[in-house]
């Protein structure tokens, strides 16, 4: 329970860590402006698992639809997970 509260928390601080510029972005109903630019998502609450799928997503989208400066910040999202899902994922003893 305090390991699922911690991994929420840490997603919430991940989604707010990006700057909010409106002038910075072009303006998308394909874009998740929630991962991107921590905006419109009041009601939205990720797992970390979940929010590394969704960056993936993101990304898969590519510069259709994102500019290369999003492109690059969706990366460094992406990184950030990951380097926080190795630091609270303890690892596992290979079996023999």
């Amino acid at each position: 329970m305090k390991k699922d509260i911690t991994l929420i928390i840490a997603a919430a601080l991940i989604a707010v860590a990006g700057p909010i510029s409106a002038a910075d972005h072009k303006e998308s109903s394909e874009k998740d402006l929630c991962i991107l630019y921590a905006r419109e998502c009041a009601n939205k609450v990720y797992k970390i698992r979940e929010y590394i799928k969704k960056i993936q997503g993101e990304l898969a989208k590519g510069t259709r639809v994102y500019s290369a400066d999003e492109m690059n910040k969706l990366k460094d999202k992406l990184k950030e997970a990951e380097d926080m899902m190795n630091e609270l994922t303890p690892e596992r003893s290979p079996q023999k």
